[in-house]
């Protein structure tokens, strides 16, 4: 299972950088990001984002980079407890995981069958 979780583990190492940069870029922009109408606010002054909508508001607010960041921890230890070679519940759940990440262009669509 090695191609596959080298695949997820890259995946989840950029959006982590992307998290850990999206942080740095907008100075108090740590704990929780909420939405306020069509703003979204983090710990700082400054509003981190301003949308058209409240819906997109609230959809960036839901994965601010703290949160992100803690979701690439729990991949990471999934990844590592499960991607066993002889394990077929493994093979099913990376191929789950990876699912997520199907519009990549080193998605191989043979993993789509491992999840069944």
């Amino acid at each position: 299972m090695t191609e596959i979780t080298d695949f997820l583990l890259a995946r989840i190492a950029e959006d982590e950088l992307g998290a850990e940069a999206a942080k740095a870029a907008i100075a108090g922009s740590g704990g929780p990001w909420r939405s306020s109408s069509q703003v979204v606010l983090g710990a700082g002054v400054h509003p981190v984002a301003t949308t058209d909508a409240a819906f997109h508001a609230e959809h960036i607010a839901r994965f601010d980079p703290d949160r992100v960041i803690r979701e690439c921890i729990v991949k990471r230890g999934i990844v590592a407890g499960w991607s066993k070679p002889d394990s077929s519940t493994g093979r099913m759940l990376m191929a789950a995981m990876a699912a997520v990440y199907s519009d990549h262009p080193d998605y191989k669509l043979e993993w789509r069958d491992l999840s069944r």
